[in-house]
């Protein structure tokens, strides 16, 4: 995960210093572990990203899914991989099986149900273009027109020197 925060890192101390305001946006975000995955390595990277204007917005098609990320309640097995320190900081243990992630993150991304294909992305870019477009392992349950339409759409929504965060096991 090296790279990635290198990456993550370097992107966010540029946008901050020239746009004062990042948007990213979870595209298919399931139960919420992408999003609040993403507050913990900000968090971590950088502990002054409270001081910037920062929008992290997760959206996925299923309301029971967005229940679920709502509430920000995990499994024990959910958080296997999680080291003890990361567990400590950010979850609250509710039970000997489940976990549940701290106000701090669950504030920090708004959650809106939303179809990434729809015609319309005005309710996840809020009339803002998106810095950073995480969308890994959605595009694979689509056809390959559909593929098409919602990248040109992804490309139309991003700023100019913003990025596409695909799944390893989608191609274009």
């Amino acid at each position: 995960s090296a790279p990635w925060k290198y990456v993550l890192s370097a992107f966010i101390q540029k946008k901050r210093s020239t746009e004062k305001k990042i948007k990213i946006v979870s595209a298919g975000c399931a139960t919420g572990e992408e999003p609040y995955t993403l507050c913990i390595m900000l968090d971590d990277l950088l502990p002054d990203i409270l001081s910037c204007a920062l929008d992290i917005i997760a959206c996925d098609i299923n309301k029971d899914f967005l229940k679920i990320a709502r509430a920000g309640e995990y499994s024990e097995r959910k958080l296997r991989l999680v080291d003890p320190e990361t567990r400590e900081k950010y979850f609250t243990r509710k039970s000997k099986n489940l976990y549940e992630i701290k106000d701090n993150l669950t504030g920090r991304v708004k959650l809106k149900h939303f179809n990434i294909t729809a015609r319309d992305y005005s309710p996840i870019t809020e009339g803002d273009r998106i810095d950073l477009l995480l969308c890994r392992n959605v595009l694979i349950y689509f056809d390959m027109d559909t593929i098409k339409r919602t990248i040109n759409k992804f490309h139309k929504t991003i700023t100019d020197d913003g990025y596409l965060m695909l799944g390893y096991s989608e191609t274009l």
